[in-house]
């Protein structure tokens, strides 16, 4: 390439010298050249596509300079092996220069790069092929079956850390046992391996594609999730098999956006059903069976419930701990593991209900005659929501306490499960307080019980 380098631009070939004559002088032009040839400027071609990647980060990303600036030094060391692209965050794909015994190898790999870097290291994977497999046995670091890399330099990352040195690491760890092997084309279908977990059930496409929209656009943006399609069908196939546990939101963890599930898993104990309020952390490096992978089930009591003492699931925080989570394999799925965290609270349920007294209405007189009753609407002018139904619900109330023989759970209050439920909640249309109960939800929560959704009205004493 050299060589035709200088003929493009009129420079004569070196010609080998006889053994006789002294060898001629070189060239006084090439020098420059030869410079330009050892030690390349960025690709021009890299550079624009850079510059294209760049324009996608977001202007509150928490360093744009250092970000391209490391990315830049990346993809000059790499000389074209590493390829920039845009996918909600900076990736770069390709291969880096591995030496085991003597031989050259190039390990396919892709660095995932969120706007919080430096702050937060990047997500870094092995890549195989059809004829290769992760050694998961690897000792100096961790890789799993699906490629995910973790090594000691981002454990002990820090804002002064860098890809470059990333890399360095990466290679001296991969020249004392290398994080691929190669296998006879078809091994994998022959022994029927799988990259992370057996396919998704039917999933509904409206759930996907809510599913889809709000990590999008709340979460992946800010890096992480290596395998977001595995993120995406987990999350989805849960709120299928649960689906009061629908609200799904972005949250903060470790300086980095994860997706967070809330809502009640339905428990049944003694005959009678409970909504217990719980919220799952999926965090950043799931699915994999690390720290910062596993799941994390939290109980999150509403003010008239406590959480049980020296429970042997739940701690005095709420969170959960169950055998499936301490054995969490990257085939591991996440409605499976809240299907074990319902077990564990039928057995022994979390959280108790808090007696709360019951105010005696005071005697009130006589009224005189009032004009016709305005609507609604009218009455409350510009009041909030809870005013208006604390305005409506501040006179007499009538309550029907059920008989001490009538166990049905149909009709019971699901708070106090005293007193018969008679009351709607709105939006959601969930018959399921006593008005006693409904007055104590709208002076605290505002959420219906049974969903967890904000109240907006109710309609008191609905069957009398």
């Amino acid at each position: 390439l050299q060589f035709l380098y200088l003929i493009g631009n009129g420079c004569p070939p070196p010609s080998r010298p006889s053994p006789a004559a002294p060898p001629p002088r070189p060239h006084a032009e090439p020098l420059p050249l030869l410079l330009l040839f050892l030690f390349p400027p960025l690709p021009h071609t890299i550079s624009m596509n850079l510059d294209q990647v760049m324009s996608h980060v977001p202007p509150n990303a928490r360093d744009r300079n250092v970000l391209r600036l490391h990315v830049e030094k990346l993809l000059a060391d790499s000389k074209g092996a590493l390829v920039p692209s845009w996918e909600g965050e900076v990736v770069c794909k390709g291969t880096i220069p591995t030496i085991h015994q003597g031989k050259r190898y190039h390990t396919p790999v892709c660095f995932r790069i969120g706007q919080d870097y430096p702050a937060v290291p990047p997500n870094v994977s092995v890549v195989p092929q059809e004829t290769m497999l992760p050694y998961t046995k690897a000792k100096g670091y961790i890789i799993t079956m699906n490629g995910q890399l973790t090594v000691p330099y981002q454990q002990s990352w820090h804002a002064n850390c860098n890809l470059a040195t990333l890399v360095t690491e990466m290679q001296r760890l991969f020249q004392i046992e290398p994080p691929l092997y190669a296998v006879p084309a078809g091994y994998r279908q022959t022994h029927g391996l799988r990259q992370s977990r057996p396919p998704y059930g039917p999933v509904d496409p409206n759930v996907m594609s809510r599913v889809q929209r709000i990590l999008e656009a709340e979460v992946f943006p800010s890096g992480g999730y290596a395998d977001r399609v595995r993120v995406e069908g987990d999350i989805a196939e849960t709120i299928m098999k649960y689906p009061s546990l629908g609200v799904l939101k972005a949250a903060t963890e470790g300086g980095a956006k994860v997706a967070v599930l809330e809502g009640t898993v339905p428990t049944r104990y003694k005959n009678n059903v409970y909504n217990i309020p719980v919220q799952i952390v999926v965090p950043r490096l799931f699915p994999q069976p690390l720290k910062d992978g596993i799941p994390a089930p939290r109980v999150t009591p509403t003010p008239d419930m406590r959480i049980k003492p020296q429970h042997r699931h739940v701690d005095t925080r709420g969170m959960v701990y169950c055998e499936y989570l301490n054995q969490w394999q990257m085939h591991s799925v996440l409605h499976e593991a809240v299907a074990q965290v319902i077990q564990v609270f039928e057995g022994d349920p979390p959280v108790y209900a808090v007696a709360q007294p019951r105010p005696q209405p005071a005697a009130q007189p006589a009224r005189p005659a009032q004009p016709a009753a305005q609507p609604a609407a009218a009455a409350a002018g510009n009041r909030s929501a809870k005013d208006a139904l604390l305005a409506k619900l501040s006179g007499d109330l009538k309550v029907t306490e059920l008989p001490e023989d009538d166990d049905s759970e149909d009709k019971a209050c699901v708070v106090c499960q005293t007193n018969q439920k008679d009351c709607l909640c709105l939006p959601c249309k969930h018959v399921c307080l006593c008005a006693e109960c409904l007055k104590q939800v709208v002076g605290t929560s505002m959420k219906c019980p049974m969903c967890r959704v904000d109240l907006s009205d109710a309609i008191v004493n609905i069957f009398n």
